[in-house]
């Protein structure tokens, strides 16, 4: 006896299953990644900051990825909340492609945009919007198809472009050439009327460029919108939507090709080693096992676990400048760096502190390295550099600007941050904590972190680092003698530049 299975348990079946394989493979991946990309981002809960970020295009888009990375703060909240988002985007791609095309021969390839966002998530500078933003176009060209009515039909396209140009940005134009391809395929002679979407989305782009919230074409009409403005973008920015038109453009040659069960086993299997090839091929092209790494050593470095550090390294090949500097900092914090500096491969000093070149990652990593070492007017600097390069709302950045402003005694600049820091959801105990040492010298000198870093500023560290990093250091430590982690790192530079720098 044949068993039917109701249609909406069968797409339940499929959704939960794509669900559960997309979490796996984040979890596999990289566990760490969304934890760091937490510590990029908060939601603040505050109207002029909701109501400026609403005013720009893709606005509502930037608001809803910073409302759910907040809850990234749990490694595996993020890993459920983009698998549910991904999984989604398939159910939605493939239920389009089935109804568009008449029948079901391509699900397997609604996965591949699936993969490609999948890999985009891992990139440091993508930005979690881009995702929502496919997630919106899908559901827009959802409701496209269930309308008959032709003149209808276009009337709603034309007002969800609009409604998708405003709410998540350039990803209008990816819809208005999916539209396009499909009208094209349903009624050749009909589908002209369509071409007036594109100047639409380009009257739209012009008027986002006159009023200053973009600078760039590409930002406006491209998924470059989508990656962070510092750096260009590149190819691999691009593929969720190239291979979205590939698909709608071989979902349009299948309107006409015979359906006819041999033939379909045949689609199925090539579709299914094509879906097995890319990810095989672009899980090490696109994810790189350093950079999760580096994203792991990171979240230990701001919950402070150093002994966690110093164990994870023993297991990976210690090659990366950036993990040395994890490592080494990790080393300083247990006092016992220059010890163990001949027991890993050191590329010179570059593997204390590596240089800065205005990237938010490095100036973040270097952020703590200089904490660590006493040099607080270098530790703002980079702070402050990192912050705003990922936009401002950093929690990791902004609690470390509340540290370096109390222990200066800039009491007005740490409340600044510490308002903003009140007005999110996992970081406002923190903040309100903070607020008993504004204006409390002997309160904040006592604290074992603060005080001590306050005693390392030396008297003309608004000139530092003019007389080079070991004559800082040897400066702080004459404030600090017993500032251990300072002392590390000036044997250690003594060490490597071959210099004789007397212990204060």
């Amino acid at each position: 006896m044949k068993i039917s299975i109701p249609k909406p348990l069968d797409l339940f079946v499929a959704w939960m299953f794509t669900f559960i394989a997309i979490s796996s493979f984040f979890y596999i991946m990289g566990t760490y990644n969304f934890c760091y990309l937490e510590q990029w981002h908060t939601f603040v809960y505050d109207s002029s900051y909701i109501t400026h970020t609403l005013k720009q295009p893709g606005g509502f888009a930037q608001l809803m990825a910073g409302f759910l990375i907040q809850f990234f703060h749990a490694p595996i909240a993020g890993i459920l909340i983009t698998a549910f988002l991904l999984s989604a985007i398939f159910l939605l791609m493939a239920r389009i492609l089935k109804r568009w095309t008449g029948d079901n021969r391509l699900w397997p390839s609604a996965l591949l945009p699936v993969i490609a966002l999948a890999f985009m998530h891992f990139n440091t500078n993508y930005l979690y919007e881009g995702t929502l933003a496919f997630l919106l176009m899908l559901v827009g060209l959802t409701f496209h198809l269930r309308i008959r009515n032709t003149i209808s039909r276009f009337i709603y396209s034309l007002c969800y472009t609009v409604f998708l140009f405003a709410t998540a940005g350039s990803i209008a134009t990816l819809y208005v050439i999916l539209l396009i391809i499909m009208e094209v395929f349903i009624s050749p002679k009909k589908s002209v009327v369509y071409l007036f979407l594109i100047l639409v989305v380009y009257l739209l782009a012009q008027y986002a460029l006159w009023e200053g919230w973009f600078g760039e074409w590409k930002h406006t009409l491209l998924a470059d919108a989508y990656f962070t403005r510092r750096l260009p973008a590149g190819s691999a920015i691009h593929l969720p939507w190239g291979i979205s038109i590939g698909l709608f453009l071989v979902g349009g040659l299948f309107r006409y090709l015979p359906n006819k069960p041999n033939l379909n086993r045949i689609w199925l299997i090539t579709q299914g080693i094509v879906v097995g090839i890319f990810l095989y091929q672009g899980a090490p092209q696109y994810i790189s096992k350093d950079n999760e790494t580096f994203k792991e050593l990171t979240c230990l470095i701001d919950n402070g676990q150093w002994d966690a550090i110093i164990d994870r390294c023993k297991d990976i090949p210690m090659t990366n400048l950036l993990h040395q500097n994890c490592l080494n900092l990790a080393f300083a914090e247990k006092d016992c760096l220059l010890q163990e500096l001949k027991h890993y491969p050191n590329i010179g000093i570059q593997s204390l502190f590596i240089s800065g070149n205005k990237t938010p990652y490095i100036s973040a990593l270097l952020n703590d390295i200089y904490f660590s070492m006493g040099h607080i007017s270098f530790s703002q600097r980079y702070a402050f550099e990192a912050n705003e390069s990922m936009g401002g709302f950093s929690p990791k950045l902004l609690k470390r600007l509340v540290q370096t402003s109390l222990v200066y005694g800039h009491y007005e600049l740490a409340m600044k941050y510490i308002q903003i820091l009140e007005k999110t959801l996992f970081y406002q105990e923190w903040a309100k904590a903070q607020r008993a040492f504004l204006h409390n010298d002997s309160l904040l000198e006592a604290d074992p972190i603060l005080g001590a870093k306050r005693k390392c500023i030396f008297p003309d560290n608004r000139f530092a680092g003019n007389m080079g990093l070991d004559k800082d250091l040897e400066e702080i430590l004459k404030q600090n003698p017993s500032h251990h982690a300072t002392e590390q790192y000036l044997k250690a530079i003594q060490k490597f530049i071959g210099t004789n720098i007397p212990r204060p």
